[in-house]
């Protein structure tokens, strides 16, 4: 894919609340799926571990207000991963800590929420009905009444201008693969066919309404309008900015129009949010002021939160259970939901030919085969794959999670079909099976090495494993699969810590062999994980560049087809070429362990999207 923009690489989707997506997303994101709670951390199965605090289920978001006394002060103190790297422009938003911040200070047509269950529903937000035509390739959205925080109408051109900006070829932005399946916007975006921006599926026969129409019946579609990247933006403000990067940075800049705005930003360290005099319905924001912080350290994090000083904190590694005890005895509330996630390692297998137009920010000398050369051989890769103690890592890590088998994790679904469930993630343990020593993998690898043309051992190999955190999680992460690689393989891994400032530009240059990320799913299918390995992804790039004809094959038969069965038949083959193949290295799937304090009601978590807080609010001590 002939991409003008790099994403950048975010380690920090990890830490974050949620998608994005990233979401979103994400990250993290969305970004982020049909979620379950568990009795152990990490599990997936059964729906325990919710604390109660009189017939109060955390993850809720529908109680009123008036039922209860609420606190004098209406002040909400949460974590956002790196502000500094938050672009303020939706439809660059790839990552989840971009994706909680849109949610507060923005709004689509549909805003999503998680049920305490582990599911999620999708509420009209930015329109009020909707319908859907007899054939299903046209959807009409009516508008709500709603404002800027200028106080000008959002209308139907707001959204049609951010659909046609986000599917502009020129821009590359990550998300657009998402709305290829907007009638002809597929063939525009690739340059056949002749296609303007005027030939889009998308009209606007008043300010009120939006029309979009499909290539064909897309069964996922309304999943995806929910999604960040289609938020509406107002074409007049950006062009009044001094230039695009400008607006994407400054949010001096922006008009809102959702339950916030943005009233200070301190670079590195917090974000001021106060509520949205226009926002349709300003009647039910009850917080008078969000303070999303920026905290690195775990340790940090935890005596804060200890404190009062953090109202919201995503609960991680030794913390679990001490914070556990303390909520079965009163002091915070805890939930344990599923999450569609999934952490991996990703090789560097972007095999960039010199002079590609669209690609000028790709640096001509860049490595072919990562660092050491090997990231093109599946062998190699693969033997990497198969060193990890996954179980070792998430015991010595999170304290958490569950061992990941298969790229797309539990509680996602086929149109009603459980993939996990009907497709067992048992890809990686056949494997390891089949090479069950070191001596076997080490063996594998030197086979690797003699195809792809390097002469040596093990020994004389150095692989390079970098991180854009500087997180103390980052850190225990790389640090656990650095040494477990080496002691298996026999290799050599360095680390290569780079500031997340400078971690796009680093990752450009290619000078790097391995990364690790995490991956939360932007809508309940699995296509929402195996669209970033396809050749033709907006991602493509970012997730190393594994590229296969037949996992490109089976990913558009999938996300062409309106049979269930054939559907996830078709993911269910895409999803084995790519792990079989090491097109990535799926370590973990993940979920969301959250503590909240006692006084703090309607922060809801969810499935797909981060953490959500529009109609949050304070209870009175007394009320509880």
């Amino acid at each position: 894919m002939k991409l003008k923009k790099f994403i950048a690489l975010l380690l920090a989707l990890v830490l974050a609340l949620s998608v994005a997506a990233c979401n979103p997303g994400s990250t993290t994101t969305s970004n982020e799926p049909s979620g379950t709670a568990s009795t152990e951390p990490g599990g997936n199965e059964e729906r325990t571990s919710i604390s109660k605090i009189e017939n109060f289920e955390p993850g809720t978001h529908g109680l009123d207000w008036r039922d209860y006394t609420l606190a004098d002060e209406q002040v909400l103190d949460i974590l956002l991963t790196f502000p500094s790297t938050t672009n303020l422009d939706p439809n660059d938003s790839t990552a989840s800590n971009q994706w909680e911040l849109f949610q507060m200070v923005g709004e689509g047509l549909f805003r999503v929420y998680g049920n305490p269950d582990g599911t999620q529903t999708m509420e009209p937000a930015g329109c009020e009905s909707y319908e859907v035509s007899d054939d299903n390739l046209t959807y009409t959205f009516h508008l709500r009444d709603n404002k800027w925080s200028d106080g000008k109408d959002v209308t139907s051109a707001d959204y049609a201008y951010s659909i046609r900006r986000l599917l502009d070829p020129e821009e590359a932005f990550g998300y657009a693969e998402y709305f290829w399946v907007l009638k002809n916007a597929d063939a525009y975006y690739h340059g056949e066919g002749g296609f303007t921006v005027d030939d889009l599926g998308i009209e606007t026969p008043d300010d009120k309404t939006l029309v979009l129409t499909l290539e064909q019946p897309t069964p996922y579609f309304i999943e995806e309008m929910g999604m960040v990247p289609i938020y509406p933006i107002r074409q007049d403000v950006l062009e009044a900015a001094p230039d695009e990067e400008t607006w994407q940075t400054d949010y001096t800049y922006h008009v809102f129009n959702g339950p916030f705005v943005i009233t200070d930003r301190v670079m590195d360290n917090s974000i001021t949010l106060n509520p949205n005099p226009y926002y349709w319905d300003a009647e039910n924001v009850k917080l008078t002021q969000v303070n999303l912080l920026t905290v690195s350290e775990q340790a940090t994090q935890a005596l804060m939160f200890e404190n009062g000083e953090l109202d919201v904190l995503d609960g991680s590694a030794e913390f679990v259970d001490r914070w556990q005890d303390a909520a079965n005895n009163g002091d915070f509330i805890m939930a344990v939901f599923g999450r569609p996630q999934t952490g991996m390692i990703y090789f560097n297998e972007y095999d960039h030919e010199p002079g590609v137009p669209g690609e000028e920010n790709i640096p001509a000398d860049r490595p072919r085969g990562g660092a050491s050369g090997l990231m093109l051989s599946e062998k190699c890769r693969l033997a990497i794959s198969l060193s990890i103690d996954r179980q070792a890592f998430l015991d010595t890590v999170y304290n958490r999670y569950t061992v990941a088998g298969g790229f797309i994790p539990k509680g996602m679904e086929c149109n009603g079909i459980n993939f996990r469930e009907t497709y067992p993630d048992d890809y990686i343990t056949k494997l390891q099976a089949q090479y069950d020593t070191p001596e076997k993998l080490r063996a594998l690898f030197e086979e690797g090495m003699a195809e792809a043309g390097v002469s040596g051992t093990v020994s004389d190999v150095t692989l390079i494993l970098m991180n854009t955190s500087s997180s103390s999680l980052a850190a225990s992460q790389v640090e656990f699969v650095q040494q477990n690689i080496q002691d298996v393989l026999g290799v050599t891994v360095q680390l290569k810590n780079v500031d997340s400032s400078v971690g796009r530009t680093e990752s450009q240059k290619g000078a790097w062999d391995m990364m690790m990320y995490s991956w939360i799913g932007d809508y309940n299918d699995p296509g929402t994980f195996t669209f970033l390995y396809t050749s033709n992804s907006g991602y493509y790039t970012t997730f190393g560049g594994f590229n296969d004809e037949e996992y490109d094959h089976w990913h558009e038969v999938a996300m062409n087809s309106t049979d269930p069965q054939e559907r996830a038949d078709a993911f269910h083959k895409a999803e084995e070429i790519l792990v079989t193949k090491a097109g990535v290295a799926p370590i973990y799937y993940g979920d969301q362990i959250v503590f909240t304090q006692t006084n703090v009601r309607n922060v809801n978590w969810p499935q797909v999207n981060p953490v959500e807080i529009s109609r949050a609010f304070i209870v009175a001590d007394d009320a509880q």
